[in-house]
């Protein structure tokens, strides 16, 4: 997702949104991503939807929906912002600076990781 919205301030998109969903096991993780800082990027966990199995779960199905088309539309305001930078640089002969900086963003990956416990800490 990052390097997606890298590419979008490339191009120029003023504030980006990218959009993602997670699948793991029988969930979907629907998400935003945006940034606020420098090299400060912001995911936000928009919906967590169980998905159905069998046919007495079907009424799983208008809440997968609604996230989907709740993602859709955000989508849809980052690509008409798209569209626009698009039609003002031709328009201009010219395109605007990127919203935010390109000093803001970073390609350095990064793992986050919980500190163990030593064995001589645990309490009976």
């Amino acid at each position: 997702m990052r390097l997606s919205y890298n590419e979008l301030v490339f191009n120029r998109v003023p504030k980006p949104v990218v959009c993602g969903i997670i699948c793991q096991g029988d969930e979907i993780i629907t998400c935003v991503m945006d940034i606020k800082s420098p090299k400060l990027y912001r995911m936000v966990k928009t919906s967590k939807v169980k998905l159905f199995r069998n046919l007495e779960e079907l009424y799983f199905l208008p809440h997968i929906i609604s996230s989907i088309v709740q993602l859709k539309n955000i989508a849809l305001e980052t690509s008409k912002k798209a569209e626009l930078s698009i039609i003002k640089a031709a328009e201009n002969n010219h395109r605007s600076p990127p919203i935010p900086s390109t000093i803001w963003l970073s390609s350095q990956t990064y793992r986050l990781s919980r500190k163990r416990k030593s064995p001589s800490n645990e309490q009976p």
